[in-house]
């Protein structure tokens, strides 16, 4: 199980696309295609549309809030996005697009531990190349306004003890 803190709450379920680099938004995806256009980037050509992303955080500008709204706006943006570390950049282009326009996605922290043992069973995955594009992560469906255990695969998401949301 991974404990995670909802960052953004929400609905998500997806086919997990992870990296252990940190993505940079700006000039790093292409908000009209749901595409990672930097080249230096293990996810390069990958399409994070209706994906679970993982990553240890984002990379760069704080514009990459601005590309995470047109994302949401041109329904290129991925699924849900998990990450090691919070990011206040991420998070803040789903916020804004859930007050200005009413659509986000979840955002989530799952701490270097958590992002570890992620990570750690899509190792044959390709993830020693720097990412994997396989496995499921599924919320459940359930509201992530607060801190919840996640299982991974098809199993259903349980709720923190109280004493796990710290």
């Amino acid at each position: 199980m991974l404990r995670a803190r909802a960052l953004v709450p929400g609905r998500a379920r997806g086919r997990l696309l992870a990296a252990r680099v940190g993505l940079s938004f700006w000039g790093g995806v292409d908000p009209a295609t749901g595409t990672v256009i930097d080249r230096s980037h293990p996810l390069h050509n990958a399409t994070i549309t209706d994906r679970v992303l993982v990553l240890p955080g984002g990379r760069g500008s704080c514009t990459g809030s601005q590309v995470i709204l047109e994302l949401l706006l041109a329904e290129r943006a991925p699924a849900a996005i998990v990450l090691r570390d919070p990011d206040d950049i991420i998070a803040l282009g789903s916020i804004v697009g859930d007050e200005l326009f009413g659509r986000s996605f979840p955002v989530v922290s799952v701490g270097s531990d958590g992002f570890a043992g992620l990570l750690e069973p899509l190792a044959d995955g390709g993830l020693g190349d720097g990412f994997a594009e396989r496995g499921d992560l599924d919320f459940g469906g359930h509201d992530l306004s607060q801190a919840f255990c996640l299982r991974r695969s098809s199993e259903r998401t349980e709720r923190c003890s109280a004493s796990a949301t710290s």
